[in-house]
């Protein structure tokens, strides 16, 4: 019937933004916009080069004067979009922040990273209680298969009950 509807959107392409004003812009997101347009640009940074730009970056935004929540969000995005090769570096990045702002209290980054740490950590205890539960269920059919084996149970019905192999049973 010759009926179309389309959309049309504005692009904002980071590679052509001017860093100056972005820095001057009151807007919030012209933090993260410069974040990414920094991590953009130096990507070849050792992490003490990388710790500047972030510090520089965390001025940026305290100059904002934002609500807590929206500063820890932001600070957040800055954690993790720009990362550290070691980790310590994240404890000095930290230090420098605390020094900034004043703020004896972590910043939240902290506790975003300690909370994966110990989401990983959670994650990791599963697996292990998997392995460790899968190797006493063999050992249980093992067992199992041996007192079978000693009462001379015929080890094709001991290979089905037990789910061992006859070379395994065999070897017991």
């Amino acid at each position: 019937m010759g009926t179309r509807l389309s959309y049309e959107f504005n692009t904002y392409k980071l590679l052509d933004q001017d860093e100056e004003k972005l820095r001057a812009d009151p807007n919030p997101f012209a933090v993260v916009a410069l974040t990414v347009l920094m991590a953009l640009k130096t990507k070849k940074l050792n992490d003490e080069d990388l710790k500047r730009v972030k510090i520089d970056l965390t001025r940026e935004l305290i100059k904002r004067k934002l609500d807590r929540v929206k500063h820890e969000k932001i600070m957040a995005f800055l954690a993790y979009y720009v990362n550290f090769e070691k980790p310590e570096m994240m404890i000095k990045f930290e230090e420098e922040v605390r020094k900034l702002t004043g703020k004896t209290t972590p910043m939240g980054v902290k506790e975003i990273l300690l909370e994966r740490r110990e989401r990983e950590g959670i994650e990791k205890g599963i697996e292990k209680g998997r392995q460790v539960e899968r190797a006493k269920a063999l050992e249980e059919k093992k067992t199992i298969a041996l007192n079978f084996k000693n009462k001379a149970v015929d080890l094709k019905i001991i290979a089905e009950a037990t789910g061992l192999s006859i070379e395994e049973i065999e070897s017991l």
